[in-house]
């Protein structure tokens, strides 16, 4: 049996296929928006282009924007994001037009015609284009009139995001699904599935039919309250996770300059834009509806409240602040407790964020002590949620059935050049243990680099460098200290160490990938001075997008068999990690050429 949960062979598009008494699909665009999206976004990588090739004529060869430039440069940028952003993904696909359509996205919509898939990939590599130009340009100038034009049109991007189809995953469907079995119906989403309510027409929209719920009892529980509130309403119910989303993308937006302005003021409208700006977040997160942003904004508010603590830059805690800082760090447990409770992986970032809680304790036993106080926030949001639906071995059986899927990851890639040999099964065994060994010993790495930057193994290393041994120690230690991070505020330790546990799952523990995955790094990007992330992460977040276009329009034209699915998993997964490696690798031998011996 494979194990590829893969959407219907497009059968899917049989246009009657509606839910209830709903308007018929027609499964064609209008011939204006048909060319108005080839047209929209030529014009928008052309504007992209030609700034570009201004600025460096301007300042003689360097991609520079001169200080006074830089409100106008911003303005012009968005707006020409904004236009395209509306004219291929908004008025071709509104929400209340098609949001009725049973696992259907954009390419089913245009009828899988070339135009369209030429506009959709010309408009996705200019939006990336124009969000990496105003990136560049908020890096030159920080002033008051550049944050109403980043803020605002964070707004109006994620309003226009907001009245998109859900044009390239089906994922919303499930989530009402699960919803309206917990909120509707009183049952268990973690012992009962969506097939198990024929009747229901609603539920024929849910992708997974015979699965369930493999995200955390949070989730679960927002989702019964919106099933709840929308009752038997397919419209009420997907805006009623739209809206979620939108709400996630906003507050996740601010707490990030709130962040910004009080631990890295230089970087604030930067980092702000790097977040609110980009097309995967607004895409994937409001316009897709995946739960994946509202997990970030519950992070995002940990941060927030992490910030808060009196030695957020200098790691010397001030008299009298144990107290409020104890009252900042239970309320930051809360929110990574809640981010967990949504989907597991925050708990990769729960070590390096109570090391940097107890960055200023001096004595071990205190260490422990309030180490151990941290986590009681945590684990009473744990009981409360699971008290809720637990049932074993149930409650974790969704979970357990995905750890097994391999899809648009390297692993994927060597499992399908494997199993032709020996199988699926020995051909999973073979690939899995190295890249989880793997992972365990970067993760291993970085947690001990991540301690010692925060001085918590300090004595540790004086006693053994001590000792006569210590010179092949040396080595060792300088690779597991890190460069520079002794010179690293715990803040900046902190947040480095949590976007490299992400974006190293990703890449080797995430057997199992989705574009909107990238998502998490997206969030704490921002909050990290880690530069040398940008370029590589923004290369693999516009990969991200553009597979879609060979998930929904090439691999249509191939032909839905499992050979075409092998072409084109192994084509986007080279398309999301070797560009992205590449550049992370150019950007890392220059860091070295350039700093002084």
């Amino acid at each position: 049996e494979s194990t590829y949960a893969v959407y219907e062979p497009p059968k899917a598009v049989q246009r009657g296929e509606v839910v209830g008494a709903l308007l018929p699909y027609s499964g064609d665009l209008h011939p204006f928006l048909e060319w108005g999206l080839l047209v929209s976004a030529s014009g928008g990588l052309a504007v992209g282009c030609g700034y570009v090739i201004a600025e460096k004529r301007r300042n003689k060869g360097t991609l520079t924007v001169s200080r006074p430039r830089c409100t106008s440069s911003l303005l012009v940028l968005g707006l020409t994001s904004l236009v395209v952003y509306a004219a291929n993904f908004w008025l071709p696909f509104p929400l209340h037009k098609y949001y009725n359509l049973r696992r259907i996205g954009y390419a089913g919509i245009a009828g899988y015609a070339v135009g369209p898939a030429i506009g959709t990939t010309v408009a996705v590599l200019s939006l990336f284009l124009l969000y990496f130009l105003a990136y560049r340009v908020c890096r030159e100038k920080v002033g008051r009139g550049m944050w109403v034009i980043v803020l605002v049109g964070a707004l109006c991007f994620g309003l226009i995001s907001f009245d998109m189809h859900i044009i390239t995953s089906p994922d919303i469907y499930d989530y009402v699904a699960r919803g309206r079995i917990s909120g509707v119906y009183g049952e268990n989403p973690y012992v009962q599935a969506p097939q198990n309510y024929p009747n229901d027409p609603i539920m024929r929209q849910a992708g997974w039919q015979d699965t369930v719920s493999a995200y955390g009892p949070a989730w679960e529980v927002w989702a019964g309250l919106i099933g709840r509130s929308a009752g038997h309403s397919l419209w009420k119910n997907v805006l009623g996770y739209k809206g979620l989303a939108f709400a996630s993308y906003i507050l996740g937006t601010l707490a990030i300059a709130s962040v910004l302005r009080r631990v890295d003021q230089e970087r604030s409208l930067s980092g702000t834009v790097l977040f609110a700006w980009n097309p995967l977040v607004l895409m994937e997160g409001v316009a897709n509806a995946h739960n994946d942003i509202i997990m970030a904004a519950l992070l995002l508010g940990a941060f927030w409240l992490l910030a808060q603590v009196p030695w957020a830059d200098t790691g010397e805690r001030p008299r009298n602040s144990r107290s409020w800082s104890l009252m900042c760090g239970s309320g930051a447990m809360i929110f990574v407790g809640l981010a967990v409770l949504t989907k597991f992986i925050p708990l990769l970032i729960l070590p390096p964020i109570l090391l940097y809680l107890l960055v200023t304790e001096k004595n071990s036993w205190h260490k422990l002590g309030v180490g151990l106080l941290l986590l009681i926030p945590i684990g009473l949001v744990f009981f409360e949620y699971y008290s809720v639906f637990w049932q074993w071995p149930e409650v974790v059986d969704g979970l357990r059935g995905r750890v097994g899927l391999f899809r648009m990851s390297v692993a994927s890639v060597l499992v399908e050049v494997l199993q032709r040999s020996v199988g699926p099964e020995r051909a999973q065994s073979i690939v899995s243990w190295p890249f989880l060994v793997g992972f365990g010993l970067c993760y291993l790495v970085v947690f001990m680099r991540t301690a010692s930057g925060m001085g918590h193994l300090r004595g540790i290393w004086e006693d053994v460098l001590s000792r006569p041994v210590a010179a092949p120690l040396q080595a060792v230690r300088r690779f597991l200290v890190g460069e520079g991070q002794e010179h690293r505020s715990p803040w900046d330790v902190m947040t480095r160490s949590c976007l490299s546990m992400i974006v190293l799952y990703l890449l080797l523990a995430s057997f199992w990938f989705w574009p909107w995955y990238l998502v998490w790094p997206a969030a704490l990007l921002p909050l990290s001075r880690n530069e040398r992330l940008v370029i590589p992460l923004t290369l693999a977040a516009c990969a991200g997008q553009l597979c879609h276009v060979a998930w929904n329009y090439v691999w249509w034209w191939m032909g839905i068999t499992w050979e075409s699915l092998y072409v084109i998993n192994f084509g986007v997964v080279m398309a999301l990690v070797v560009p992205a490696l590449t550049a992370y690798a150019a950007l890392t031998i220059r860091k070295r050429r350039l700093s002084p011996a």
